[in-house]
């Protein structure tokens, strides 16, 4: 078995979100990309998957109300 299959395997079998990964390996697909897609953006007829959108990582916002309390990293 190549080190190719041996991937594959463990992430659909042993991984949250274990198929995610795989389709998004198979297809050279970014993580934002592999997270944006939705049903209408893939054509089982014609084996077709388009790729309109990406998901950005949200930016970090701290959570204190008011007033800063001089933290700036999460955590």
């Amino acid at each position: 078995m190549t080190t190719w299959h041996v991937l594959l395997k463990v992430a659909g079998e042993q991984q949250r979100n274990g198929v995610r990964w795989v389709f998004a390996l198979a297809l050279g697909l970014r993580q934002g990309e592999a997270l944006g897609l939705k049903w209408e953006d893939v054509d089982l007829t014609t084996s077709m998957i388009r790729i309109r959108r990406g998901r950005l990582r949200p930016k970090y916002v701290h959570g204190c109300e008011g007033e800063s309390c001089g933290r700036i990293k999460a955590g």
